[in-house]
């Protein structure tokens, strides 16, 4: 038997978020991560949600050399931050801001991870 390869071409049209891919005219796609006993999880209460917040832009800035658009990324950090500090804070905002953030980030780095548990917790903490 020979050997076996599994390849993914993406073309022009594409949009990776963390391991999902979409593609076509204007594709997007999204990946919901769910852990059952990982080290890190959603954050639970608002205060938590502002602490990752917080705990991120330090990572964004320490990123200097590997996001691309760090730039952005930080801009929708700090964004989000502020917003966390509103009562209430729009949920429309922050899952836009959020979403932003996680594309600036792209799907390449370890910051995605701790942006799509920002996203989980924005959707428990602040449902439609």
């Amino acid at each position: 038997m020979g050997k076996e390869t599994n390849k993914v071409d993406i073309g022009e049209n594409a949009n990776v978020a963390e391991s999902a891919i979409a593609v076509g005219h204007q594709a997007r796609a999204e990946q919901t991560t769910t852990t059952g006993s990982a080290t890190r999880s959603a954050p639970r209460t608002p205060d938590e949600l502002r602490a990752a917040v917080d705990e991120l832009i330090v990572r964004i800035r320490a990123a200097e050399n590997t996001l691309t658009d760090r730039e952005q990324a930080l801009a929708d950090a700090e964004e989000l931050r502020h917003e966390l500090t509103l009562t209430p804070p729009s949920r429309v905002r922050l899952k836009r801001t959020a979403t932003s953030l996680r594309d600036a980030v792209g799907g390449a780095t370890a910051l995605s991870g701790a942006i799509a548990l920002l996203i989980q917790a924005i959707n428990t903490l602040f449902p439609s």
